[in-house]
Order: C-alpha cells, then structure tokens, then sequence
C-alpha cells in the first residue's frame, strides 16, 4: 500500500479568494457526497451540491469581508 507523506512542509494555510471558488466547490461537493451518500436518492444529492455547493456561492464566501475560509495550499500557491 501507498504511504501518503506526513510531512506538511510543501504545504502552507492560506486565506482563500475568489479564483480558489472551483476547487472549494469541488472539494465541498465531493466531502457532502462522500458522506452522505446512501442517505438520499441520487437526485437529491445532485440538487443539494447544485444549490449549496456552487462556484458562485464560494465566491461570495470568500469575497464577503466577515468570512474568512482558510484552505491548505501547494508549493505553488494553488489549493491542494
């Protein structure tokens, strides 16, 4: 089996802006699903991640100056 490494050093928290919205909306639709799934129809789960889950819903989170998200990221500065 594959040993995920467990050293954070080529990672860095960071505040997370508009252009991170994608990758959040990515990572927060697939984390609701992964955990709830079997809970609910199929259709549901699609329209729950289509409502809550959107680009457009992240980037008002991380636009909105009394929100702060926080996001690991790589080396390179990109959400990981």
């Amino acid at each position: 089996a594959k040993r995920m490494s467990t050293d954070p050093a080529p990672y860095t928290i960071r505040r997370a802006t508009q252009e991170d919205a994608p990758a959040l909306s990515a990572l927060a639709a697939r984390t609701f699903y992964d955990t709830f799934k079997g809970t609910a129809a199929e259709e549901d789960f699609v329209v729950a991640m289509e409502e809550w889950f959107n680009i457009p819903s992240f980037e008002a989170r991380t636009a909105h100056p009394a929100t702060e998200v926080y996001l690991a990221a790589a080396p390179d500065g990109t959400a990981a």
